[in-house]
């Protein structure tokens, strides 16, 4: 399956020191799958991880549009309050 990602997602890694292999990670091997509560044909994958430069657990969030042979991260969200959102 291929991974794109949109100019918006790409922005919001570039902010937050994300790299491809961490989306990938996150997309290969979530800690939690769920569809978006407004938009059902959106897929939420959720991963807690430890923030390098931040120095402490993170939880990343990949908002995905799912094709047949294609995922398409829309936007990343990234956010020290792990126990409010996995």
């Amino acid at each position: 399956m291929r991974i794109i990602l949109t100019d918006h997602a790409r922005q919001r890694a570039e902010e937050r020191w994300i790299t491809v292999r961490e989306i990938e990670s996150v997309i290969k091997f979530p800690d939690r799958i769920a569809r978006d509560r407004r938009n059902p044909e959106l897929v939420l994958f959720k991963k807690v991880y430890y923030h390098k430069k931040l120095k402490k657990r993170h939880l990343l969030i990949l908002i995905c549009d799912l094709g047949a042979d294609l995922i398409r991260v829309i936007t990343i969200i990234d956010t020290s309050k792990v126990t409010k959102y996995l």
